[in-house]
């Protein structure tokens, strides 16, 4: 199923990258972008409801807020996907890629550490190729 008008909001980074809009193109399928980054800065303090939020959410939000699909491209938005309903269309589906990225990652054939926790690849040198490899499988 192909979405009539697919939006989406994320931070400054991603959505002046285009890996979206090129991702979608693609499939034909064209794609309306918002830089939304004052949001994760109120979410990570635990502002969702001041005036000055709502002031954000409906001027972020306002010009896709009749799209028929919102993609959530950031980690800190599902966390308010309630509040976000509230100024889109009532008939926008939200998505959150977090479960599909998860799913993808699963079947990775990742190695596992002690205590069943995956290593720290942190922690591996930037030229350390069997560690870049490991997190590539």
């Amino acid at each position: 199923m192909q979405p009539k008008r697919l939006a989406l909001i994320g931070g400054r980074r991603t959505v002046l990258s285009g890996v979206y809009r090129r991702a979608f193109a693609l499939h034909d399928i064209g794609l309306e972008q918002r830089i939304a980054q004052p949001l994760s800065a109120m979410i990570e303090k635990g502002d969702i409801c001041s005036s000055n939020c709502v002031t954000k959410f409906r001027r972020i939000v306002a010009p896709i807020r009749n799209c028929s699909h919102l993609l959530l491209a950031c980690t800190h938005y599902p966390a308010i996907a309630d509040v976000l309903a509230e100024y889109v269309s009532k008939d926008t589906v939200l998505i959150d890629p977090a479960a599909e990225v998860v799913d993808q990652i699963s079947k990775w054939n990742l190695p596992v550490g002690d205590a069943g926790h995956l290593p720290d690849f942190r922690r591996a040198g930037k030229n350390d190729a069997s560690s870049s490899e490991r997190i590539r499988r």
